[in-house]
């Protein structure tokens, strides 16, 4: 189902006798309240992004039990508490105004969260993500990633624009690589530290060459694609 910009501000009841929904898109409405959705036991995605939520009460209690994907990035939630969706995989809370995370502690099944552009200052509650690959939290106000922990599979770890200078909570996060730590490196300019360890200088120009060549490589992807572009072009061009 896909009702995406519509001006939509209550969600009508007749929804419920559509019990075999599996992808809902309700982005870029005036919705207030999620509840409705999750008397619908078969949906699988919930893309309710860009509306009027205020809080995810409604998922505190057992509920969409096959549901995997949920975005809810654009509205105006305030906290992240427990989530109980059992096969719930990716979640985007991304720019909200969610200051609290203390009560979520962690979710076993989740791979991806966003939480960038929030109100957080510190990762109290981001734990326990047994199977978690991407953790975004960037343009927020952490000061501290001490909290991190139990997150085994964490590769990807997005933190800039916030208010760090060192980095204290790797020891729960064991797969993040030297590549990665290039990478906070460039994200995180004003890091001096990570794990109790001065950043060196040898860190540093490591970082600037990874920077210069992630650009290069981005130079030749574009080329190659406008290349491809053209001859595709021409190619139709030429079958006239």
């Amino acid at each position: 189902m896909s009702s995406q910009d519509k001006g939509i501000q209550v969600v009508p009841e007749f929804l419920n006798e559509y019990k075999h929904l599996r992808y809902i898109d309700v982005s870029k409405n005036q919705i207030p309240d999620i509840l409705p959705f999750t008397q619908l036991p078969h949906v699988i995605s919930l893309a309710a992004n860009t509306n009027a939520l205020t809080t995810l009460e409604p998922f505190k209690e057992p509920c969409m039990p096959y549901c995997q994907v949920v975005n809810m990035s654009e509205n105006q939630i305030t906290k992240l508490g427990p989530i109980k969706l059992d096969r719930l995989t990716d979640l985007n809370l991304s720019k909200n105004e969610i200051a609290a995370v203390e009560e979520f502690d962690g979710h076993p099944t989740l791979q991806t969260l966003s939480l960038s552009g929030n109100k957080l200052k510190a990762c109290d509650g981001i734990a326990n993500m047994p199977v978690l690959k991407s953790l975004v939290m960037s343009e927020n106000e952490i000061n501290n990633t001490t909290a991190l922990a139990e997150l085994p599979e964490l590769e990807v770890l997005d933190l800039s624009t916030n208010k760090l200078t060192t980095l204290d909570g790797f020891k729960g996060v064991p797969n993040i690589t030297a590549l990665h730590i290039k990478s906070l490196l460039l994200i995180l300019e004003r890091l001096t530290e990570i794990n109790g360890e001065l950043v060196t200088d040898e860190e540093r120009e490591a970082a600037k060459e990874l920077q210069e060549t992630r650009r290069k490589e981005k130079e030749e992807a574009e080329a190659a694609a406008k290349a491809a572009e053209e001859a595709a072009a021409n190619g139709e061009g030429g079958g006239e």
